[in-house]
């Protein structure tokens, strides 16, 4: 698979009634839930590979150790349970399944879904692969599309093999794999450990 051919979306997680939540996408930026739903309908339609990332975190680490339940993951410089990434988690939670659930509803049970890059990477026809954009610090932009766009650009510069830049403790709850199954992409539990590819800006 080319790397043209990979339509690559982001979405800066946020209040939609409050005018916080953007997406953008390769060659568009938008601040309407539904629009983003249609656009990435109409490429699933066109039998595209799509890789569509959240700005907020997809996956904890649980570790054995109480002490350490709430510390950060590995590579990141700021926990995922502070102010800023609790607040981001709750809100994408809801907003990641039902874009999902929106998706499944319209094109998506002719789609594959992956959270691995090398098996979506391998794969063939429609099919939607799931990361997490890491935006944060210095590497934010003055606005919530700012913030979307600086994802895609950060996952367009990744590639062709895009690595997290996140190291997966030996047990991990997946968010991500929750949803796909609350939204009805898959019965497979196992997908509640499976962790995805975290991408961040250079520098």
């Amino acid at each position: 698979m080319s790397i043209s051919a990979i339509e690559v979306y982001a979405v800066d997680v946020g209040s939609v009634a409050g005018d916080n939540f953007a997406w953008a996408s390769t060659d568009a930026v938008g601040d309407d839930i539904d629009n983003l739903v249609g656009s990435i309908t109409r490429d699933l339609e066109n039998g595209k590979a799509i890789a569509l990332g959240f700005e907020c975190p997809l996956w904890l680490p649980i570790s054995a150790s109480p002490m350490s339940l709430t510390s950060a993951r590995s590579g990141e410089h700021r926990s995922w349970s502070s102010g800023p990434g609790s607040c981001a988690l709750t809100t994408g939670m809801v907003e990641l399944v039902w874009i999902l659930r929106e998706l499944r509803r319209g094109t998506g049970r002719e789609a594959s879904v992956f959270l691995d890059w090398k098996r979506f990477q391998s794969a063939t026809g429609p099919r939607l692969l799931l990361w997490e954009a890491y935006v944060t610090g210095v590497s934010k932009g003055s606005s919530h599309a700012d913030d979307a766009r600086i994802a895609v650009q950060a996952f367009q510069a990744a590639l062709p093999s895009p690595e997290s830049i996140l190291t997966p403790s030996d047990v991990v709850f997946s968010i991500v794999g929750a949803a796909l199954v609350h939204a009805g992409w898959s019965n497979d539990v196992g997908l509640l450990s499976k962790p995805c590819l975290v991408v961040k800006p250079a520098g």
